[in-house]
């Protein structure tokens, strides 16, 4: 059963996620509500549409501009399907300094931009062919030792507050726990031939960063 495109009138197959011809997402536009999941968005990857966090929108390639002020894509033709973003607060707040990135996945290849530091700055810029991309993979590291050990002085300081190793007990258990809060990491390593870039996906909850690494691998079965 087909229907029409609310936007152009363009006939689409039903159960179609996005118009051919436009790019309009055909469940938003007949009601349906929530963020898309991951299979309905592999399942219709459009080339004219993009993933900023949960909602498909289109970028243009004229008027994409990076963290690292790049404009725009290789190809003329590319288009964006799904995109990370983390600015300078949210990385100075996740304890990953003073940093901007961004990567974004077109229908050929995937860009990364960073923008690092204040006093010595860092930019660094990669382009990488779908095809070439090997692996990508979600690393969580929890540092739990700061925890026990910060736990364990906690209470020994609360134990013998009226003394002076007590407070200084107290002082280094709270000093261990926001170490912990301060070390945890959460990337996405995405490895290609060549190298590797490290994107923090402290922010994202798990199904965002789950839906931008399938896509470059539904991308990858596309092109094979």
């Amino acid at each position: 059963m087909a229907m029409n495109c609310p936007k152009c009138g363009t006939a689409v197959p039903d159960g179609a996620g996005f118009c051919t011809v436009c790019g309009t997402r055909i469940e938003a536009a007949s009601g349906m509500t929530g963020n898309p999941s991951a299979q309905s968005i592999l399942a219709s990857v459009d080339p004219t549409s993009s993933l900023s966090g949960s909602t498909p929108t289109r970028i243009e390639h004229v008027s994409y501009v990076s963290s690292t002020g790049a404009t725009g894509f290789v190809d003329p033709s590319e288009r964006a399907i799904c995109s990370l973003k983390n600015g300078y607060g949210l990385n100075l707040v996740a304890g990953e300094g003073w940093k901007s990135e961004d990567s974004v996945i077109t229908n050929k290849r995937l860009y990364y931009y960073g923008d690092q530091g204040v006093i010595s700055k860092v930019k660094q810029e990669e382009i990488v062919n779908i095809e070439d991309i090997t692996g990508v993979s979600i690393v969580y590291f929890r540092p739990w030792i700061f925890v026990i050990l910060g736990a364990l002085s906690a209470m020994i300081g609360l134990a013998t507050i009226k003394s002076v190793g007590g407070i200084i007990c107290l002082i280094f258990g709270v000093f261990l726990l926001l170490m912990f809060v301060l070390l945890c990491k959460s990337f996405l390593k995405i490895e290609y031939a060549g190298g590797s870039i490290h994107f923090s996906v402290k922010k994202y909850g798990l199904d965002k960063v789950r839906i931008f690494q399938r896509c470059i691998f539904s991308l990858k079965d596309k092109q094979k």
